[in-house]
């Protein structure tokens, strides 16, 4: 028979509810975000952030020099403490302000195609570029 260990994370938490004897990971993981004051949930790049002020993100590239603001338009979802705004899609007027810190590029990955007995071998690289930000507003 095996020993199972508990964190101390968990078992912090599971002093505080007696009644539950094993936490969710979902619950623990979503306990740091509770404490947050204002967060918002945008979509850059067909990718979705879940962003806070002052948080710092890598994105799909987008157009501008570093140290220009850049507004992020297509906010999903707002949280403020316990109340929280879900757009269908978008919700009008919210908007987030990030400052773009850097440009950069990925590293290189490999696409290798093959077909066996063929003598078919194809290798190509490729390089994403992407933008670094750090958010400075959010607004409702």
């Amino acid at each position: 028979m095996t020993k199972v260990t508990v964190s101390p994370k968990i078992r912090a938490l599971q002093s505080l509810d007696p009644t539950h004897h094993s936490m969710p990971k979902g619950l623990i993981r979503g306990q740091k975000f509770r404490n947050r004051k204002m967060y918002a949930v945008v979509q850059t790049g067909g990718k979705q952030y879940r962003l806070s002020v002052g948080d710092s993100v890598r994105v799909e590239k987008l157009v501008g020099e570093p140290g220009t603001v850049v507004d992020l338009p297509q906010v999903l979802m707002v949280g403020d403490g316990e109340q929280v705004s879900v757009g269908s899609p978008v919700i009008e007027g919210a908007c987030v302000k990030a400052e773009i810190l850097a440009h950069g590029r990925d590293k290189k990955i490999r696409v290798f195609k093959m077909k066996r007995r063929k003598k078919y071998r194809r290798t190509q690289g490729h390089r994403q570029s992407f933008t670094h930000l750090r958010v400075t507003e959010i607004t409702q």
